[in-house]
């Protein structure tokens, strides 16, 4: 998604330049409070992600329909957890009878991800150090400098250990999920389809941030045929809240 600090003028014009100075003058790896929304309050390390982050100004529809959604006790899979802002949102909605499972297999983002995790005491959190599929094994990687749109690629620079969640399920004691948030570049198909078995015996809820009209489509697709109907969530784009029709 886009960055509400893009919206200001560009970092080019001396008005853009100025508007994000004080910004760049905080020290990379600062905590930092979270000072508005359904984060609020939780600490955030300055640098790991967009500054819009710990402003509570970044992704502020969804992390609200998120936080009302996941009630305490539940169980969050985070699919493409990045450096953590859902993981932590996640972890303080499910409380201690909860538990959150964040899959990230970029060495940088799960270092801070375990920073983030440490630093507000997320103890309901198991983190899986790969990334998630339709298939098990390794697979090309494509890594960004932003670190946000690092993604799986055919001509990636680098390989990382991929997962399914059919699969894991299957072979490790991990609880399956209530909730699923999926963010993964687009391979958001692949990760469903490696989850159909899950899908349709759980029924979990489902965050969906799909890139790209034709995954969109088979993403779409996938989940109507699991009788599961989409929800656009108001004020972003190309997001979707999939809610089982028999829920």
């Amino acid at each position: 998604m886009a960055d509400p600090l893009d919206r200001l003028p560009s970092h080019r014009t001396r008005t853009g330049r100025l508007l994000r100075l004080p910004l760049r003058l905080i020290p990379r790896g600062t905590p930092l409070p979270v000072l508005t929304g359904p984060m609020a309050g939780l600490r955030w390390i300055a640098g790991s992600g967009p500054h819009s982050i710990w402003l509570g100004m970044n992704e502020r529809a969804m992390r609200r329909r998120f936080s009302h959604e996941v009630e305490p006790g539940a169980v969050v899979y985070d699919v493409g957890a990045n450096v953590g802002s859902y993981t932590l949102l996640a972890s303080r909605r499910c409380g201690p009878g909860g538990r959150v499972v964040a899959f990230e297999p970029l060495p940088a983002n799960l270092e801070f991800l375990q920073r983030h995790i440490a630093l507000n005491d997320a103890a309901n959190v198991t983190i899986v150090a790969a990334a998630v599929s339709d298939r098990a094994g390794r697979s090309a990687f494509q890594g960004t400098p932003d670190r946000v749109t690092s993604r799986l690629s055919p001509g990636g620079d680098s390989e990382v250990e991929c997962v399914t969640l059919d699969g894991l399920l299957a072979d490790t004691a991990l609880p399956p999920p209530d909730c699923i948030k999926i963010d993964v570049e687009g391979a958001e198909a692949a990760v469903l389809r490696g989850a159909m078995h899950l899908i349709e015996t759980k029924r979990p809820l489902i965050f969906l941030e799909t890139h790209g009209p034709a995954v969109h489509a088979e993403c779409a697709t996938l989940l109507e045929q699991a009788r599961y109907r989409l929800e656009p969530i108001e004020g972003e784009n190309r997001v979707f809240l999939a809610r089982p029709v028999d829920s």
